[in-house]
């Protein structure tokens, strides 16, 4: 069958079984018209959430990226090795620049500045992952979050809107979640987002500098990535590509 076939098919049983046909989102319909999204529809109702069917159905029409990790920098700022049981926590930050396609390598060249004052394990844009420490090395990161902390990068804005995220930052929330199913994997880390007590008390999975901040009451403290991030929707696409 081919994909023409297949996307009829879809529309047709969207139809039968009045199953909403998706708006554009953020991720790439490589198969246009949103077929991706309208596949996962498809496959939820027909074999109902949380099945192995539907999560292989799901892979099907989803393929996962691909994506290179470069380390073409090195941050000159850590505190030492580490184990990599020792760390809990992958943790979002963003850069505050809004240069979509060289950010990584941009804040890879600061990081090997002595005036920068600081690091993360990863940076991510539109178009590239950059490694500048390894997961073995402590960041600089945030405060009481750098030896149980993954720590990585993204490209935007804390003032961004969700939508302002979703139109200029599309490959970096691709990239970030693909970063995030990887980290996830090789860390045992679950794909979750923590709340304040579960931080607070170094628990396993996913948190932002702004949350960090908050948790541990860091004066002037960072707010990144926002309150416009599209978190949940980040995390739900590495749940995914895990």
């Amino acid at each position: 069958m081919n994909i023409i076939q297949l996307k009829a098919e879809m529309r047709a049983d969207a139809k039968a079984n009045k199953l909403e046909i998706p708006p554009v989102t953020w991720r790439s319909a490589v198969w246009g018209d949103n077929a991706k999204t309208l596949a996962w529809r498809v496959s939820k109702h027909r074999t109902g959430h949380g099945t192995t069917e539907k999560n292989a159905l799901w892979a099907m029409f989803h393929p996962a990226p691909q994506y290179a990790v470069r380390h073409d920098y090195d941050a000159v700022h850590y505190s030492g090795s580490r184990a990599l049981t020792a760390v809990h926590q992958i943790v979002l930050h963003d850069m505050e620049v809004a240069a979509f396609l060289t950010a990584a390598e941009d804040v890879g060249r600061y990081f090997e500045m002595k005036q920068s004052g600081g690091s993360t394990n990863a940076g991510v844009d539109n178009n590239s992952i950059q490694s500048y420490l390894d997961d073995t090395v402590i960041p600089w990161g945030a405060p009481y979050v750098n030896t149980s902390g993954e720590h990585v990068e993204q490209m935007g804005k804390a003032s961004w809107t969700e939508a302002e995220w979703k139109k200029y930052a599309a490959g970096t929330l691709d990239r970030t979640a693909w970063w995030i199913a990887r980290k996830s994997k090789k860390l045992h880390i679950p794909i979750r987002a923590l709340t304040d007590e579960q931080l607070h008390a170094n628990e396993k999975g996913v948190t932002t500098h702004r949350q960090c901040s908050r948790v541990f009451h860091i004066a002037g403290g960072h707010t990144d990535p926002g309150t416009g991030f599209p978190y949940a929707e980040i995390l739900e696409t590495a749940r995914k590509y895990a």
